[in-house]
């Protein structure tokens, strides 16, 4: 999730929904990064922690690993709940916080929606942790972070013949 404010004194308003997977406790670290020569700041108020997702901030259903071979392209599919409009902006965010381009959304119903990106013609390179990130009206929301594994064509064929 990104919010970004430069030189503005306003606050911003961020709702945001996030799932604590197979886990006792969670943990919300708020982060921030200034400019070389600004000061930087934060400031949080109002810290709501809800037994269910907010119904305006949209939230994603459990990002699936993907794994090809070099040189093929990887499709993530990522599955929100909650309305999609035209404003919003979707997104694939590898870990190092890289951004890919924006992906190709289709509604599946009222209360859900569907958006897929390709990372192409992978390399070792591509090779990384990614997530799906929405903002919208509602809200911001993030899903959890997947794995982009891409086999060497020489290990596939190492594999093959070792396991004779």
């Amino acid at each position: 999730m990104s919010l970004v404010s430069l030189g503005s004194e306003n606050w911003r308003f961020l709702n945001t929904t996030f799932k604590a997977f197979k886990c006792q406790g969670s943990q919300v670290i708020f982060e921030s990064v200034s400019l070389k020569g600004h000061p930087g700041y934060i400031a949080v108020d109002e810290v709501r922690v809800l037994a269910h997702p907010c119904r305006k901030a949209p939230h994603f259903l459990r990002l699936q690993n993907v794994e090809v071979n070099v040189g093929q392209n990887a499709t993530f599919q990522c599955i929100a709940g909650g309305k999609w409009s035209q404003h919003d902006k979707l997104w694939l965010q590898q870990w190092n916080g890289r951004d890919t381009a924006l992906m190709v959304t289709r509604v599946v119903n009222h209360r859900r929606f569907s958006a897929t990106v390709s990372v192409a013609d992978t390399s070792q390179r591509s090779v990384s942790k990614y997530r799906c990130v929405i903002r919208s009206d509602g809200g911001s929301g993030v899903s959890n972070y997947a794995e982009l594994i891409v086999k060497d064509e020489y290990k596939i064929i190492e594999d093959f013949f070792n396991k004779g």
